[in-house]
């Protein structure tokens, strides 16, 4: 019996790491799309309404926002659709935690830039 509760708490170990490394990268990710929006699309965070654009899974919300659609967003940006989530544009995970994440860091990097 205690050897399965050994196993259950290094399980629940990983999966923490995991967590954190996912968040950590979402992170970045959001950082290097709002520089790239810096560039492209001066002002954008005076123009996005976080409480407007909250993800759903599929990510598309911001960019949808800011260009009136995803696939104009990527033409203006010059990106493909696969570079998308290392921009923090989009998850390439199917998760509602995560998309509750990139909420949260999206709004910060938007309040950031308007201090």
């Amino acid at each position: 019996m205690q050897f399965r509760a050994q196993k259950s708490s290094v399980e629940v170990s990983l999966f923490a790491a995991r967590m954190v490394f996912q968040c950590e990268y979402l992170a970045q990710a959001v950082r290097r799309g709002a520089s790239l929006l810096d560039k492209h699309y001066p002002g954008w965070e005076h123009i996005a309404i976080p409480e407007q654009f909250l993800l759903s899974c599929t990510g598309e919300s911001l960019l949808s926002h800011l260009y009136g659609t995803f696939d104009l967003a990527l033409e203006r940006l010059q990106l493909r659709a696969d570079v998308a989530p290392t921009l923090g544009f989009t998850l390439d995970v199917q998760d509602a935690w995560m998309a509750g994440i990139w909420n949260v860091l999206w709004k910060q990097e938007i309040n950031h830039r308007r201090e």
